[in-house]
């Protein structure tokens, strides 16, 4: 069978300085066969790479605001998960041509898959940890900004005083620890600030407006009341002269009578 190389991890990094090198060696493809065959093999291989990588990079503190760094870190997970792949594919020929040894190559498959995701994970933790946090302190950042602009919203068809009150708070809103974002949130208050006002200029006049209606209805009401009071006495007056007629008619003839 040709000796095929397979480089599991073929580039030198560069992780402090020129002179301190990193280097994973390089496997043949017989040198993984191999291992399959021998009783904790490939175990033996992950360890190898595991020794190596602890050997250059154990008290290395990583600066996670430097691409380099970063770049380091993952192109060095990257490798280990190529390691994992090559082990991977060769287990895969080996499985079609030794089918007798089919159980155990998929239990090094699996432990090699297993073993090495686990390495690249443990490898890669300090940045993904990073990244993380990154992702929480920028949304920390645009939900601030979000919830001023959100102001618009909240203050429509809501009552002058209402709005007068968010104004005030939003105006002595100091705008600090928006790192990279401070100027979109100066921008974001300057802008909310000015649709507030003229939100509450539009509301007062409307209000204004109300008020006017409502003074004009309640005064009509009172016009309207005092001519239904007037009409009232009118015809009490009315009633009361056509009595008092009744009565006089009636005391005339009385007196018809006895004379």
């Amino acid at each position: 069978m040709p000796i095929v190389v397979v480089s599991l991890i073929d580039l030198l990094i560069d992780i402090l300085s020129d002179k301190i090198k990193f280097f994973i060696s390089i496997l043949e493809t017989n040198s993984i066969i191999t291992a399959f065959n021998t009783e904790n093999g490939i175990k033996s291989i992950i360890e190898s790479i595991r020794d190596q990588v602890d050997d250059k990079i154990n008290g290395v503190v990583w600066d996670f605001t430097k691409k380099k760094d970063r770049d380091l870190v993952a192109s060095l997970a990257h490798k280990v998960a190529r390691s994992k792949t090559a082990i991977d594919t060769e287990g895969k020929k080996l499985k079609e041509q030794y089918t007798v040894i089919t159980d155990k190559i998929d239990a090094e498959r699996k432990l090699a898959r297993e073993a090495l995701d686990a390495e690249k994970d443990r490898i890669r933790k300090p940045l993904t940890d990073w990244e993380n946090a990154e992702k929480e302190r920028k949304a920390s950042h645009e939900g601030r900004i979000f919830g001023i602009k959100r102001l618009v919203e909240l203050c429509d068809d809501q009552n002058s005083v209402f709005i007068q009150d968010q104004i005030l708070a939003l105006d002595v809103l100091i705008i600090d620890n928006f790192e990279e974002y401070e100027q979109e949130a100066k921008l974001a208050k300057f802008e909310t600030l000015k649709k507030l006002r003229n939100i509450l200029k539009t509301r007062e006049i409307y209000e204004a407006e109300q008020a006017e209606l409502k003074h004009y209805v309640l005064l009509n009401s009172n016009v309207f009341n005092a001519n239904m009071k007037n009409e009232l006495l009118v015809k009490q007056q009315k009633k009361l002269n056509v009595k008092q007629k009744k009565k006089h008619v009636l005391k005339l003839k009385k007196l018809n009578v006895k004379s």
